[in-house]
């Protein structure tokens, strides 16, 4: 790290860390996973270099709620909330990445839950069966594009808060091949999201859930927006 421990910087220490955090308003945090961070010997001076991973996260009540980049099959949670169809047709987006890690362990509880009917959710639960995903279950909220996506969000966190779960992601429903079947645009899409998650915690004071983060795959704009209006 040639210049750091030089001119201005010269009275700082450079320590190993595997994450430092910023308080970047009331009630915000900016978390990250880095190789180097730059310390004062008194307090925090907040500069961190060589950046893995951003990750911008409000508490909201007693519920972390945070937006994340990366692969959801990836993401650490003890259940993965994803919205299917009641006609069986599983094939695509999130079905897949949940195909890939687990097979047909979670859409296999969904089906032998039919008939299915727009707003039911199924709670499918690994049940100690092994799978490559970092999710533990699967909580399935039928949309078959009857309502609204708030209470599509709301109907999947209410049954995950249910099942007892503590930590949640949320892949960008509708916001990928489903972009405009309901809302019009994405930022209607994220406006929904806030919507339904502001909604849950209002009405579900006593929740099991912890953290609900929401994951995007490799696309900024769709981030920024859920940012947006999750994290005011």
């Amino acid at each position: 790290m040639p210049g750091w421990r030089n001119g201005r910087l010269k009275r700082l220490k450079i320590v190993r860390r595997k994450a430092c955090r910023f308080k970047s308003g009331p009630g915000h945090n900016l978390t990250f996973g880095l190789k180097y961070a730059i310390i004062s010997t008194s307090n925090f001076v907040g500069l961190c270099i060589e950046l893995s991973q951003a990750k911008r996260e409000v508490q909201v009540s007693k519920i972390s709620v945070s937006v994340v980049s990366g692969d959801i099959a990836r993401v650490k949670a003890d259940a993965l909330i994803a919205a299917i169809n009641s006609g069986g047709m599983w094939f695509g987006g999130i079905d897949g990445v949940i195909n890939r890690a687990a097979g047909n362990l979670f859409h296999l509880q969904a089906t032998n839950a039919r008939p299915l009917k727009d707003g039911k959710t199924v709670v499918a639960k690994s049940n100690g069966h092994a799978h490559d995903g970092a999710f533990a279950n699967v909580v399935f909220v039928v949309d078959d594009l009857q309502r609204s996506l708030a209470e599509v969000v709301y109907a999947g966190l209410k049954a995950a808060s249910d099942a007892g779960f503590k930590s949640v992601t949320v892949p960008t429903i509708r916001m990928g091949v489903m972009r405009g079947a309901v809302e019009k645009s994405l930022d209607e899409a994220a406006v929904g999201m806030g919507v339904g998650v502001r909604s849950f915690i209002k009405k579900n004071p006593g929740t099991s859930i912890q953290t609900i983060t929401f994951v995007v795959y490799n696309d900024k704009k769709i981030q920024s927006l859920l940012e947006g209006h999750l994290l005011p």
